[in-house]
């Protein structure tokens, strides 16, 4: 790989994220079972044949459940299923799904809440894009991170039209999709996306800050109830290749994991997982002096205590080929890959729709599924390995 040191990910009109952090411990009643459609019998594990040497450890599905809720989250129908996000925090889950304008942008963006795996809220609006502020103001990019929302907003200078002024709203809803509270985080300041780390799921801030007699760019992270920025002003930039690239920030070992889909090969495969040296600002090599990188394909990233699992997306079109397993900090396979059985939705699997979270002791794998006509969230739980 090339090492450009460009942009973190792409910036979209809207950004949500595919993986968050939620530290919380899982509890499950009897009956949040029963809501939740839980089978009786997790199924058994497929062993990946083609996976590195096996080893004593062995990653466990503890539940494949089809329709979490017994029901879709969403009433609507989607009219693009691109870029589904799926939040969780404690025992409430956050379906974040969005509508186009006939340019084919994102307009509307709508949220569905489901309480101790029951859907309570379903479609309610959270964001017109549409609509200009009070102020005069426009949206830009938005990104929604637990049960805040950070949106980008940009107007005019009064003074002189052609300067544009961006500044960071933060906004918080409640469990009815309300908005309880909004205040102005940042001025000089816009969305650049968002980023799972050891710490929680973060957003990602581009701020002006003037340094000496120089104004420059420092990129921030935002973590919930917490307004104190973190500078990551080194990570590795892939934006001239990469699209819907995956990043996980270790920050006690100041390390990135990543993988991205090349835009030169549309309906490639995830690129090997590799990583990236905050401390140093560099890429991590291997002993030939290349970068390190996994011998198979690369996906999503979730934290362990000794190096990172890495649910590995070989072909969007299969879902055979999704594969979890654990890794150290070297890429040595440390578990057996295991397959994970997503259904197909619509002769494909939407690799912008699969969604990965976690508790202290699970990793919960989303991904959307048509059920008895309805448009549902599909989701498999799997035994961590520490």
């Amino acid at each position: 790989m090339k090492n450009a040191l460009l942009a973190l990910f792409l910036v979209a009109v809207f950004v949500v994220s595919g993986c968050t952090g939620d530290s919380s411990k899982s509890v499950e009643t009897d009956k949040d079972k029963i809501e939740h459609q839980s089978t009786a019998n997790a199924p058994a594990a497929t062993v990946d044949s083609n996976s590195e040497e096996a080893t004593e450890k062995q990653l466990e599905i503890l539940d494949h459940i089809k329709q979490y809720g017994e029901d879709g989250f969403t009433s609507s129908g989607l009219t693009d299923i691109a870029n589904l996000s799926v939040q969780k925090k404690d025992n409430v889950v956050y379906a974040i799904h969005r509508g186009e304008n006939r340019q084919g942008f994102p307009s509307h963006f709508y949220l569905s809440i489901a309480i101790n795996g029951k859907w309570t809220v379903k479609d309610k609006l959270l964001l017109d894009v549409e609509k200009t502020g009070d102020d005069g103001s426009y949206y830009g990019s938005s990104v929604v991170v637990g049960n805040s929302l950070y949106h980008g907003r940009w107007k005019n200078d009064e003074k002189d039209a052609s300067i544009i002024n961006r500044f960071v709203q933060l906004e918080k809803f409640n469990d009815n999709g309300d908005i309880t509270s909004s205040e102005l985080l940042c001025e000089n300041c816009s969305i650049y996306g968002s980023i799972s780390t050891s710490k929680g799921q973060s957003a990602v801030i581009d701020q002006n800050i003037v340094v000496g007699d120089e104004e420059k760019r420092q990129r921030n992270m935002y973590f919930e109830n917490t307004l104190e920025p973190i500078a990551l002003d080194r990570f590795v930039s892939l934006e001239s290749v990469a699209v819907d690239v995956q990043i996980h920030a270790d920050l006690d070992k100041n390390l990135m994991y990543y993988s991205y889909h090349n835009k030169n090969r549309p309906l490639s495969a995830f690129e090997p997982a590799m990583q990236y040296d905050l401390t140093a600002g560099k890429p991590v090599y291997n002993e030939d002096g290349q970068d390190l990188a996994t011998e198979g394909n690369g996906g999503f990233f979730i934290g362990a205590s000794n190096g990172v699992h890495i649910l590995s997306l070989s072909d969007p079109d299969r879902t055979q080929s999704i594969y979890l397993g654990l890794y150290d900090d070297k890429y040595n396979l440390q578990s057996a890959r295991i397959g994970i059985p997503l259904t197909v939705y619509k002769g494909r699997l939407f690799t912008d729709s699969i969604n990965v979270t976690e508790t202290e002791d699970e990793i919960h794998i989303w991904h959307i599924n048509e059920f008895r006509d309805s448009t549902s969230l599909e989701l498999v739980k799997i035994q961590k390995q520490k």
